[in-house]
């Protein structure tokens, strides 16, 4: 290590960037009051070069050979300004009141002007309760509407054997124990398993005879 710093460095250190020498700034003891004059407040009192360019300015304007030079603009021109519109009428600071009765008269009467006068023309409301056995008579079939009156009365039919209407009937005219009731209904789960299962075993009978079994 001792060897290395005896050595003397001889690489001298530069930068990339050469020096630039900029303008002297001057300090405040080395100006002169003759340089840098004391700033005026108003630059037209007292001063000589200011009134003769004035001078200057008057007999050009004034001379027909070299024309017409526009005037200056006066120095204090009053701003005219436009008086202002209140854009909103409504006040808070004012009494209101809000008539909310004859608003809705209003709405009401025009309403009913809308409406037609004719009965024939208006709309037939139901407003009877419908039951749950109720058919319509409209242009589509639904679970509880046909196109035709003879549509109709099927539907009807199809939705009273469903609901076994006629087997309730009978069990509702007379009392019934409940032991009798669940013979009953076991004897009819029966039936209805039995119906169901005879007609799938010969459906499935008549398509294996076709195929040729």
């Amino acid at each position: 290590m001792l060897s290395r710093i005896a050595i003397p460095c001889r690489r001298p250190f530069t930068t990339s960037l050469a020096f630039r020498q900029g303008p002297k700034i001057t300090t405040a003891e080395e100006t002169s009051p003759a340089v840098n004059p004391l700033a005026r407040s108003d630059p037209l009192v007292n001063d000589p070069d200011a009134e003769a360019r004035n001078e200057a300015l008057s007999e050009a304007r004034s001379n027909p050979l070299i024309g017409s030079v526009p005037p200056a603009p006066p120095r204090d021109a009053p701003e005219t300004t436009a008086p202002r519109t209140n854009e909103h009428v409504y006040d808070a600071t004012k009494p209101f009141s809000l008539d909310i009765a004859s608003i809705i008269a209003n709405k009401a009467t025009a309403f009913g002007a809308e409406q037609a006068s004719d009965p024939v023309q208006r709309p037939n409301i139901r407003a009877k309760p419908v039951s749950g056995r109720t058919v319509f008579v409209k242009d589509q079939i639904t679970k509880n509407s046909g196109p035709t009156p003879m549509v109709a009365l099927k539907i009807l039919n199809r939705i009273v054997r469903e609901d076994q209407v006629k087997n309730k009937f009978f069990s509702q005219k007379f009392h019934e124990r409940k032991g009798l009731k669940r013979k009953r209904l076991a004897s009819q789960r029966w039936r209805s398993r039995f119906k169901h299962g005879f007609k799938a075993t010969v459906s499935r009978v008549i398509e294996l005879k076709k195929q040729g079994w």
